[in-house]
């Protein structure tokens, strides 16, 4: 089966600079389009036949177009959430530093070991959302599905497709906004084709500052 994921469109905390994980923000006027050129380009390029998405609004803003574009309902599946942060939420990079250095410190230099404070680490947003993706393949068979999520959870599940231990998930880079990843996937084998594409946005592709 394949896999398609995309990230959800330039939010509203992500215009502010803050760190949003399970606050439940909107897209912001540009994310709105984002992912409408994405809907587009999907319905050209792809068969797509399941739509899953985050139940956070951004990522559900993000699912919409999409849905409509190939007439399908969205289902929204809790485990493609993005990773819980905790005391973290709506708090800018500087604030973070200031209010829990440790812990955001590792967050910078060795993000696959960081755990957010009083929230979840990348080592258990990694599993929780291995664990969605390998139920939804299993449901799936031979078919292309849709996964509308975060840029945290495609990070994680990048070090999966390629084989990344989490030491060296700082070398990854964040997937930009509206952005789509093509993984191949049978079984508990994963072929990623295709890895943070934004072509198609042209001038309007955005992402998150290389500070967070």
């Amino acid at each position: 089966m394949k896999l398609i994921f995309i990230r959800h469109g330039y939010s509203k905390s992500n215009e502010k600079g803050l760190f949003t994980g399970r606050t439940n923000v909107s897209l912001t006027q540009l994310g709105f389009i984002q992912a409408k050129k994405t809907a587009e380009f999907l319905a050209k390029n792809f068969s797509i036949d399941k739509i899953y998405s985050s139940p956070l609004k951004r990522a559900r803003q993000t699912a919409r177009p999409i849905a409509d574009a190939f007439g399908l309902p969205v289902i929204i599946d809790y485990a493609l959430c993005e990773i819980d942060g905790g005391k973290w939420e709506e708090k800018s990079a500087e604030q973070l530093m200031q209010l829990y250095p440790e812990d955001y410190s590792l967050w910078l230099t060795n993000i696959g070991l960081a755990h957010c404070t009083g929230g979840e680490s990348m080592l258990q947003a990694q599993q929780r959302a291995l664990n969605a993706v390998l139920r939804i393949a299993a449901e799936n068979p031979g078919k292309t599905v849709a996964l509308v999520t975060h840029a945290g959870v495609i990070r994680t599940q990048q070090c999966v497709w390629q084989n990344i231990p989490p030491e060296n998930m700082k070398d990854i880079p964040w997937v930009p906004n509206a952005s789509y990843s093509v993984v191949d996937c049978d079984g508990d084998k994963f072929n990623a084709e295709i890895i943070g594409c934004d072509k198609h946005l042209a001038e309007i592709s955005t992402n998150l500052p290389k500070g967070i």
